[in-house]
């Protein structure tokens, strides 16, 4: 991974990053002179104009292209550079993504253009109310029916937004109330923990608890604890944290991550799902992804989607997964289906590179 160091710019207050690392991306044309890497650091292009080695260029020129990168740090979003050194114009959404791995839409067009020069392209768009250090290009390459190569990215935003201290602010002190007996007006029990809660809160943080206490079920109105089976203390105390704060205050193995998902669906919280499920992602290595893998295939409920997450991983590090211990001491059925998912993948890439040939 290349290492880029924050760069300020003439304002104080205002950070400018260049791409640190690449995360995903439709196609690639080859793996050195126009990768997608291409876009890490500052413009090596740029201005010149022209199909020129060092910008990123597609190995399809068709309408579904897109390029997902990092930044060394996550900022308050307030301004993107896209440096464009061949058919300008196609790009037709930026997207960033939240701690909570939302997606949120800063600028899109559904009419992408043909410029036949190179331009710094910074669509105007309001300021992020979150803190993001990942980006997504969509780009539309019809106009033009060729590549069209990007050779940099330029993240602008600032550390610290004054006005949105206090939404952190009251995020820590409702997280002081978590298991706290202070004003709480329910307990639960959970292997044999007991756990102070607040109805006001989990009732309009969650579809589960709302009902639970307006429905007049008769377990709310007792003073005894509610007892709650197939959930761990740990993963309980998890949820209200993230009930309590909009955060997880943890850093789970991605097999824990599982459990949270499944605590989500149990409890109906679907940000949570959506938080762990990112992490999870994030937090995928070649020694952890077939034990997370196989809990997520095993394990009940079945986690469909973590499953597809960890063959994608699976699969693009298929070369060091294959020689870990774990891999080896898979079940065959699951092995199997590895095998069959990396090799159909593997032949997909090929058809496409044949048919789109080579450059020179």
């Amino acid at each position: 991974m290349t290492t880029v160091k924050p760069k300020k710019s003439l304002n104080d207050d205002l950070v400018a990053l260049w791409v640190s690392s690449v995360s995903g991306f439709s196609s690639q044309y080859n793996s050195t002179t126009w990768s997608a890497n291409c876009v890490v650091g500052a413009p090596r292009v740029y201005p010149r104009y022209g199909d020129i080695h060092g910008a990123w260029a597609q190995s399809s020129c068709d309408a579904d292209q897109y390029i997902q990168v990092n930044f060394e740090e996550a900022l308050y979003v307030e301004k993107v550079e896209l440096y464009e050194t061949l058919n300008a114009g196609a790009v037709i959404r930026i997207s960033a993504l939240d701690d909570r791995g939302v997606w949120h839409t800063l600028w899109e067009t559904d009419s992408p253009t043909h410029i036949t020069s190179s331009r710094i392209f910074s669509p105007p768009f309001e300021r992020t109310y979150f803190k993001s250090d990942t980006l997504k290009i969509d780009l539309n390459c019809t106009s033009c029916n060729s590549w069209c190569e990007l050779d940099a990215i330029r993240l602008l935003g600032k550390r610290n937004v004054f006005d949105l201290q206090k939404a952190q602010s009251l995020s820590i002190d409702l997280l002081t109330l978590v298991d706290n007996p202070s004003f709480s007006d329910i307990i639960f029990l959970v292997e044999g923990h007991s756990v102070h809660a607040h109805k006001a809160i989990l009732s309009a943080r969650s579809r589960y608890f709302e009902a639970m206490f307006t429905d007049g079920l008769k377990e709310t109105n007792e003073k005894e604890p509610i007892k709650l089976e197939n959930i761990s203390h740990s993963g309980f105390i998890a949820m209200m944290q993230y009930l309590y704060s909009d955060a997880l205050h943890a850093n789970p193995h991605p097999t824990q991550y599982n459990e949270l998902i499944r605590i989500a669906d149990q409890f109906s919280i679907d940000g949570m799902r959506i938080f762990a499920h990112y992490h999870l992602s994030k937090d995928l290595t070649d020694d952890n992804v077939i034990h997370t893998f196989q809990d997520a295939s095993e394990q009940l409920p079945v986690l469909d989607d973590v499953r597809q997450t960890c063959l994608s991983y699976i699969t693009s590090h298929m070369s060091a997964v294959s020689k870990t211990k774990a891999f080896c001491q898979l079940p065959q059925p699951l092995m199997l289906e590895v095998i069959q998912d990396a090799a159909g993948k593997l032949k997909s890439k090929l058809i496409i590179a044949n048919f789109w040939g080579h450059k020179n």
